[in-house]
């Protein structure tokens, strides 16, 4: 029989607030698709095939999530990526889960 560890509502509430906000990048006329694949990769810490998906997504819808996760972390992240000229925010989830 599998042992399936029991989380407090604690960890529960922790584990929530840490996803509570998102990266996001905004489609543009300015940055190529290499240009965004790389800086999401170098920058994010996503794999090849995310980065590669997202910037799809940003191509096609005009902005994606990248990453969800620590408000802090993600400013860091914006910051990085704003300074290679790709537009990103971070925003609090609109859809909680």
């Amino acid at each position: 029989m599998e042992e399936r560890e029991i989380q407090t509502e604690t960890e529960v509430k922790e584990q929530e607030s840490v996803s509570e906000y998102e990266l996001v990048v905004m489609n543009d006329e300015i940055n190529t698709f290499d240009h965004v694949i790389i800086n999401l990769i170098e920058v994010c810490g996503v794999d090849d095939e995310h980065a590669i998906q997202c910037t799809l997504l940003i191509h096609n819808f005009g902005e994606a999530v990248i990453v969800e996760g620590e408000r802090n972390e993600l400013l860091v992240m914006e910051e990085g990526l704003n300074i290679v000229g790709i537009d990103a925010i971070v925003r609090k989830q609109e859809n909680e889960k």
